[in-house]
């Protein structure tokens, strides 16, 4: 185990020479001590670690090689980590501090920054999860670099509804259409916060784009957008809601094939890998 590693050696990537990682304990994280000032967050080091892997994300493009290495290995081989990386109070709070856009995209709909992570765990982070491993066989054509993009973008697609109210996210019924634009905020919310996570344009895009249609100008090129789209329709679909019981294959099938928003060439893969 690294039990702490001075990183002066990287003055030539740009990283601070007073830079540590201390040694992770089970009671205590992983702590990151940066010669950063506040003002500085945009290019400072994401502040969150798990038992499973410490990434120091500086957003230096000599140093993103290693990093890409470090996320890539987190994402395939310890997912449900890699989400819980993002997907709690600190780290939300404070993409909230750097980033005003995530309130202010709740403003629109009347609502103040209220962070709800129970809407990111459990059986919504099974629906991640779920959607990750339909990106992985449905991705699997697609070049190293978006295919990694692809299953990060699918993990934290839904990000954003760590900020939507809870009441409306477990109604047992039909959602009028206030309640639904409010949800669909999540798309845009998602992509403002991975902003503040520094990473990559194509995952913030394709997570921004999850819910439009595949005539959207932004998404007519963007295959992992397209692909992300198939899979996260697929498993709502196929699990149970408050509002609704997990639909049939045929059901499935029915509903993926007559919706115009989906890239059908997508879908057939879909219901071929899924025997639908």
């Amino acid at each position: 185990m690294i039990e702490a590693i001075n990183t002066s050696s990287f003055g030539a990537f740009g990283v601070p020479n007073n830079f540590f990682v201390h040694p992770y304990s089970a009671t205590k994280p992983t702590t990151y001590v940066p010669a950063f000032k506040q003002t500085d967050f945009q290019n400072a080091p994401t502040f969150c670690s798990d038992r499973f892997i410490r990434t120091i994300n500086v957003g230096n493009k000599k140093l993103n090689p290693v990093l890409g290495a470090l996320e890539s290995f987190a994402i395939r081989f310890a997912p449900k980590l890699y989400i819980d990386r993002f997907m709690n109070e600190k780290s939300l709070k404070r993409a909230v501090a750097m980033n005003p856009q995530i309130a202010n995209i709740l403003a629109t709909k009347g609502l103040g920054v209220k962070i709800e992570v129970a809407n990111a765990t459990g059986k919504a982070q099974e629906h991640f999860l779920r959607t990750y491993a339909e990106t992985k066989k449905l991705g699997k054509q697609l070049p190293k670099e978006d295919y990694a993009t692809l299953m990060q973008a699918a993990l934290l697609h839904d990000i954003g509804k760590a900020f939507i109210p809870r009441e409306i996210l477990d109604k047992p019924a039909a959602l009028t259409p206030e309640e639904r634009s409010i949800v669909d905020l999540h798309a845009k919310i998602g992509a403002e916060v991975l902003k503040t996570f520094n990473m990559q344009p194509k995952t913030i895009e394709a997570v921004r784009l999850h819910h439009t249609g595949c005539l959207d100008p932004a998404k007519q090129d963007n295959t992992v957008a397209q692909i992300l789209s198939v899979a996260d329709v697929y498993t709502a679909l196929k699990e149970e809601r408050p509002y609704k019981k997990p639909f049939s294959n045929e059901q499935v099938k029915s509903i993926m094939q007559g919706d115009p928003k989906l890239n059908q060439e997508i879908v057939s893969e879909l219901i071929s890998f899924e025997k639908l």
